[in-house]
């Protein structure tokens, strides 16, 4: 399983909406979008905290 796929399904597990989740972690809305899709890669400095 991919990153995006597993962030894409913690996510859902948690209830939260692409838009929700960008909030608590203070990522750009386009960039959850890519990371999920696999289109972009995420730093771990974006997922550490």
């Amino acid at each position: 399983m991919k990153t995006g796929e597993i962030i894409k399904r913690l996510r859902k597990a948690r209830g939260f909406c692409q838009m929700k989740l960008t909030e608590k972690i203070g990522v750009n809305y386009k960039h959850l979008k890519k990371y999920e899709r696999g289109t972009s890669k995420i730093k771990v400095e974006s997922i550490q905290n």
